[in-house]
């Protein structure tokens, strides 16, 4: 019989069958502990360890251990999932049909958070186990032991001089998988109010709670950066620099929603915004688009110049809600969309979101030296200089403020940040798995600083408390007097355009509306798709009472995912380009059968298309047919 080790925390098993009863806090494994598997020559392997634990395991079976907050979720690639209480222990006996049953009592193995590992058995007398990016070979029967740092990482030993650290606890590696899949179509409900001098929206969609975005950790003796999008972190994991860029170290980022907003009676604005949308934005050269590669840079929005009326540069006003970069401290980021002729520049942003004029409500801290800038102040954060990675999704400490900002928002006094000179000579010395965010909110200041988002919130609905409902409030002066900005006056009608981000994703990923009519009382406007409601009073702080539905109505929008369907398909410019789907070998067909029809007055894309498959039958197929027809969210970027 075979032997080789494994160790009592971390297990592999493809199992069936409820959760077993839920007992008291069991053990998290004893440092030194030694442990040894028995080849069963059926496929399957017994792992016995000296506290008394004996569970099977198959050959080669990932299994992943996810934390929900109170309980553990095992989940294997055949679709089962198992839930247990927080730390409870358990083991996995063979069911004699290619199953394992996993029962929970007290002593037995403890589940750790969020590893996965996989042995594999080399047919030369060693076998492989492989935990996250550690790998150990050991020999056929040699006994080895595992020892704890008291943290997030262990060292297994074994006798023939094999020494591997592992960590746990981490986040998502760059990985596409593990969300809540909201569709292709995402119900969005939208109310609005002013009063004599203030506007205010609220924004309420489910999706997940998306509060973290990218962050600093010291690992291996270094400081480095985690964090990005998922099409980014699949371009890293495929090595393929046409679909993003290639040097992620996890997947971590923060959900979004924003408004484009037009006026289409100023002097300078986008012609036939209230008929075509954000789609007038969006162009085959920008970031993660077919015509766009990780050497150009981040490209992102803008409107050609030919598609302007007026002279002006400011195209659209953008308010832009962040989960993390404003959300913390109830801000939002004033931003606006760009008329200009696009010409590429390796490694830079040659696209037209621009931020308005002023300091934006977040900054960045860099790694300088070698070090971070700032790490936490810890006369704010119970004594922490920074938190450990193995906390990451339970840390109340996930973002940090500079002075200006620690008062701001519903948590505060916030978390605030010290310079890392200071806390060094304070004492501070970096230890493995420190973490400290890579954003430093703040007040901001001048036109970009607008926007606030008070009364804002999550309601969770998930378990894990992950995924949920977003009520998002925005706030900003009827005219700011700021030149990009757009001036709301009563008695006028405007177009608006919504946007979503979830789930890790970025750019192109993301929900959208058709353009949307808003009026504020315009009597010339008698049916328009929201109507904002006149209250008294005047400032910021005096808020509607949205609950109250009656008084302010909702307006169900249904958002979806427009793919790579560019205002250069819609119009027809790309009817002769050729671009394949990397994940089918397919071709995408770039015919778009209204393009004829982009130049017609009175056309619209509302006027072709529904969102729905259940809406009304239209001219055009529903958006949620086309949209993966284009690309959708859940498919690569096509490239030439």
């Amino acid at each position: 019989m075979r032997h080789y080790l494994l160790f009592p925390v971390l297990f592999l098993v493809s199992c069936t069958g409820p959760a077993g009863p839920v007992g008291p806090k069991g053990a998290t494994g004893v440092s030194g502990s030694s442990c040894s598997v028995d080849d069963n020559a059926d496929g399957t392997y017994t792992l016995a360890c000296d506290d008394g634990t004996n569970i099977t395991i198959a050959d080669g079976s990932p299994c992943t251990v996810a934390d929900n907050g109170t309980t553990y979720a095992l989940s294997c690639p055949d679709g089962t999932e198992v839930v247990v209480a927080d730390g409870q222990s358990c083991t996995a006996t063979d069911a004699g049909n290619g199953t394992h049953v996993l029962t929970c009592a007290d002593g037995a193995v403890t589940i750790e958070d969020g590893v996965s590992c996989t042995v594999v058995d080399n047919l030369d007398t060693t076998y492989t186990m492989t935990c996250g990016t550690g790998v150990v070979t050991v020999a056929d029967g040699t006994p080895c032991s595992v020892t704890g740092d008291g943290f997030a990482t262990f060292t297994m030993s074994c006798g023939d001089g094999t020494q591997e650290t592992f960590t746990l606890g981490q986040p998502p590696q760059p990985a596409v998988v593990g969300h809540i899949e909201n569709g292709h179509v995402l119900a969005y409900d939208v109310q609005a109010a002013y009063n004599s001098d203030t506007f205010f929206w609220r924004l309420s969609y489910r999706g997940n709670r998306g509060d973290h975005h990218d962050y600093l950790r010291f690992t291996g003796g270094a400081w480095r950066n985690e964090g990005g999008d998922r099409r980014d972190a699949q371009s890293t994991l495929d090595n393929d620099p046409q679909q993003g860029e290639t040097d992620l170290n996890s997947t971590i980022y923060e959900q979004r929603t924003s408004i484009m907003l037009s006026d289409p009676n100023a002097a300078t604005h986008v012609t036939r915004f209230q008929d075509f949308g954000c789609f007038i934005t969006c162009h085959d050269q920008a970031r993660h688009m077919p015509k766009w590669e990780e050497a150009n840079g981040e490209d992102t929005k803008w409107v050609n110049p030919a598609d302007m009326t007026g002279s002006g540069t400011v195209a659209l006003d953008l308010w832009h809600w962040r989960g993390h970069r404003s959300g913390p401290i109830a801000r939002a980021d004033d931003q606006f969309v760009e008329a200009r002729t696009f010409t590429n520049t390796l490694g830079a942003d040659d696209g037209g979101r621009k931020g308005d004029a002023g300091s934006a409500v977040f900054t960045t801290n860099s790694i300088v030296g070698g070090n971070p800038s700032f790490v936490f102040d810890p006369a704010t954060t119970n004594g922490g200089y920074a938190f450990k990675w193995g906390e990451f999704w339970s840390t109340p400490y996930y973002y940090v403020t500079d002075a200006s900002g620690q008062a701001l928002g519903p948590k505060a006094p916030n978390p605030s940040t010290l310079s890392f000179a200071a806390a060094t000579t304070a004492g501070y010395v970096p230890s493995e798995g420190d973490v400290v965010p890579r954003r430093v909110l703040r007040a901001g200041s001048g036109s970009r600083a607008d926007i606030t988002a008070v009364g804002t919130e999550f309601v969770p609905e998930s378990p894990d408390g992950q995924y949920g409902v977003w009520h998002v409030q925005l706030q900003r002066a009827l005219n700011t007097g700021n030149s990009d900005d757009v001036a709301l006056t009563a008695g006028s009608s405007y177009a608006a355009a919504f946007e979503v981000h979830l789930w890790e994703y970025t750019t192109r990923d993301h929900y959208v509306s058709f353009p949307q009519s808003v009026s504020l009382n315009d009597p010339t406007n008698t049916s328009p798709d929201i109507r904002a409601v006149l209250v008294a009073g005047s400032g910021k702080f005096q808020r509607p009472d949205f609950d109250d539905v009656t008084t302010f109505p909702v307006t169900r929008l249904y958002l979806f995912q427009p793919g790579i369907a560019s205002w250069e398909f819609l119009t027809g410019a790309d009817a002769a380009e050729t671009y394949t789907d990397p994940a089918t070998g397919q071709a995408v067909n770039q015919v778009h059968g209204g393009s004829a029809l982009m130049t017609t007055a009175g056309s619209s894309c509302r006027g072709c298309h529904n969102v729905r498959a259940t809406d009304p039958a239209s001219v055009g197929p529903p958006m949620a047919t086309a949209s993966p027809q284009r690309g959708g969210i859940f498919a690569q970027t096509p490239v030439p």
